[in-house]
């Protein structure tokens, strides 16, 4: 039978089955593409709907995701071309609703700064579809922007008709209170939405913010570590932080160190956040004692820690261990940030050449680092190379033309080393053209007006600048700013306060030639000194770390107390808790007495996941078991500090606190002098 002899019925079905094969098969390829957009993958989607769009170059759906998926990568000229094509070719069949067409144009329009356009298109959008409460939202939140709040207002009043119970939308009108000064109503409306959502982070968040707009600070910060437990701790959330903490450092401090004592769970970003603040106020021991106690709780190599760590070595001038630091994460991953930092410490060390190479690596990695090419320009300044050195600065400018520092270096290079004064003063009134207001560290401004020779400007800025952040720091600027002017007394003034605010860079110090004029001052010699031997005498006393560069080895000296019974007692910080412990050599581990283990592990001091067998390390009555094996997360004495070494708990609550085995054989050499009381570790 041939196919003209087949039913009529039969032939119009084929006919359609026939037809609809090439749609199936578009459809088919268009959902492709969804899976992947779906599996976040934007840069695949836009290969895959580019392909689609090739034979379907009007579908409205494909061009609105395609244009997402470009804004999200900053193409924001390919984001325009294809949602205006979408809205263009949009139909009743598309299945991409055409409001939200608009609502996404206008987010490309903010993104790109055109706010007026943005308003149309959201316009638009609403009406389209009024009650679209997301495009209110975003309505709301760009009149709030634009500080038109009046019309915010309305926007948040007309979520609230849509949807009555919408406490985000609550709080948005809150803000807009906040931004009108009405700050005693604004705390009193969002105590009402705590009630009614206890666990919004927003609340806290603009709460905190009026606390702090009337200088209530305590209560800014506990909101604000609030709004932290409550959602993800950021750069934002960080920012108010420290700012909040100027106010309230003790408070600060305590309120976070609460969090890293009570919330295992998120003890990382807690010492995270104590770690952001450490470093605002040059604490950078305490800093590395965090980033210990962070590295102690994860369970493998973390290039941040390394990081981390390596530039806080930087600050308190441990250059050998900074290095080390950065060694490894090099070891772990090729960053830009770890060549940079391992490069910094060379330079202070004068190891020119080395550093050099450092930075070449940093700018194989990073060409448009403007920075990396400024500070390979002042290595090669200090290793004598002013024509190498002067090619970078320039290079440094070219990539970018608002980079201050860079100005300060070349103007320095035209000015000392080139002989081109003209030049060099460019580049100062480049500095003061772009330096506006004062910075709590890293001022240029000051030095500028003194090169140009505007001595009491410069003198009256930088005592502004310390009125308003009187750090180590700013204090070591001074020293240099008169040190440049060849006025000894007020520059020794000021290098003495900057050492009792604990400034400690002496290998800066002695390479630092803003200080050549008064270097060789018997003063200046004496004052270093002086404070080099109390450095030296208050490690000694308190078994902070001594170090000589010269040896392989480094040196602990610990305070002990020799018992009637002849053994030394040692005192310790376990897991934050003071413990005293016996020195006994004869001991295969520390031991700790029941006793202690459960008052740890009740106080948080130790937690299930530092006992080695988590199912059986604890009786029905509560009690530990003897010879459970336990882990402690760090050990303190002084400056002395291990991490991760194993203990035993003995089923005594009397049992003495043994200083055994498991952390002694971490030490190359241990020495034991008598007549001083003391215990020399070396490792």
């Amino acid at each position: 039978m041939t196919p003209t002899h087949l039913p009529k019925k039969f032939i119009t079905a084929l006919l359609a089955i026939c037809l609809s094969i090439p749609i199936f098969a578009q459809q088919e390829s268009y959902h492709k593409c969804l899976r992947i957009y779906r599996d976040g993958d934007v840069v695949k989607t836009i290969e895959c709907l580019s392909d689609f769009l090739e034979k379907n170059p009007k579908d409205a759906s494909a061009l609105g995701i395609r244009a997402y998926c470009y804004s999200k990568l900053g193409a924001y000229a390919r984001a325009f071309a294809d949602v205006n094509n979408a809205i263009k070719y949009h139909t009743k069949k598309s299945d991409y609703p055409k409001d939200l067409l608009y609502a996404n144009r206008a987010k490309y329009y903010q993104l790109v700064e055109d706010y007026d356009e943005a308003l149309k298109d959201l316009t638009t959008a609403l009406k389209i579809n009024p009650k679209n409460t997301e495009v209110l939202f975003e309505r709301a939140n760009l009149y709030y922007q634009l500080e038109n709040y009046a019309a915010s207002d309305a926007d948040w009043k007309q979520v609230l008709k849509i949807e009555k119970d919408n406490v985000n939308a609550q709080v948005g009108l809150v803000r807009n209170m906040i931004a009108k000064e009405k700050f005693d109503e604004a705390i009193q409306e969002l105590d009402k939405l705590e009630k009614i959502d206890p666990k919004n982070s927003n609340i806290f968040r603009y709460r905190g913010d009026a606390y702090a707009k009337i200088e209530n600070y305590q209560k800014a910060i506990d909101d604000l570590i609030r709004w932290c437990y409550y959602d993800d701790i950021d750069a934002l959330k960080k920012y108010y932080f420290i700012e909040y903490a100027e106010q309230e450092f003790t408070y600060a401090l305590a309120k976070v160190t609460e969090r890293v004592v009570k919330d295992n769970d998120n003890k990382i970003d807690w010492l995270d956040l104590r770690i952001e603040l450490y470093e605002e106020y040059e604490m950078y021991h305490e800093a590395i004692e965090d980033y210990n106690a962070i590295e102690a709780l994860l369970s493998s190599p973390n290039i941040y820690i390394f990081n981390g760590r390596g530039e806080a070595y930087i600050e308190i001038g441990e250059y050998d261990k900074a290095i080390n630091e950065f060694n490894k994460g090099i070891e772990l991953q090729e960053n830009e940030y770890l060549y940079m930092g391992r490069a910094i410490a060379k330079r202070w060390k004068a190891d020119y050449q080395s550093a050099i190479e450092d930075w070449t690596k940093v700018i194989e990695l990073d060409p448009m680092s403007s920075y990396a090419y400024n500070r390979r320009g002042k290595t090669k300044e200090y290793n004598k190379d002013f024509q190498g050195a002067l090619k970078d600065y320039n290079t440094s400018v070219e990539l970018d033309k608002d980079y201050i520092y860079v100005y300060q270096s070349r103007g320095r290079l035209y000015l000392l080393h080139l002989n081109e004064s003209q030049l060099a003063e460019k580049d100062f009134e480049k500095i003061l053209s772009l330096e506006k207001e004062m910075k709590k560290r890293g001022n240029q401004r000051q030095y500028a007006l003194f090169f140009i020779g505007k001595m009491e400007d410069a003198i009256t800025l930088q005592d502004s600048i310390l009125a308003a952040y009187p750090t180590s720091s700013n204090y070591y600027d001074a020293t240099c700013l008169y040190a440049l002017m060849n006025r000894l007394e007020e520059a020794l003034k000021y290098l003495r306060t900057s050492f009792e605010k604990g400034y400690r860079n002496f290998i800066h110090i002695e390479n630092d030639t803003d200080l050549d004029n008064i270097r060789n001052a018997p003063e200046f010699i004496e004052l270093i000194e002086e404070w080099k031997d109390k450095v030296a005498e208050k490690s000694s006393e308190t078994g902070h770390l001594i170090i000589d560069e010269d040896k392989e080895t480094q040196r602990y000296v610990v305070k002990t107390k020799e018992l009637k019974s002849g053994v030394y007692e040692i005192p310790c910080v376990v897991n934050d808790l003071p413990l005293n412990f016996i020195f006994d050599t004869g001991a295969s581990d520390i031991t700790i007495s029941s006793l202690e283990a459960a008052f740890m592990l009740k106080n948080n001091y130790l937690n299930e996941y530092d006992f080695k067998d988590r199912r059986n390390y604890r009786t029905a009555s509560g009690d530990i078991v003897e010879g459970t094996k336990i882990r402690l997360r760090k050990i303190k004495i002084g400056d002395l500090e291990l991490s991760n070494i194993e203990a035993s708990v003995v089923d005594r609550q009397n049992a003495p606190l043994l200083f055994g085995q498991s952390a002694l054989g971490k030490f190359v050499k241990i020495t034991i002098d008598n007549k001083n009381n003391e215990i020399i570790f070396e490792r």
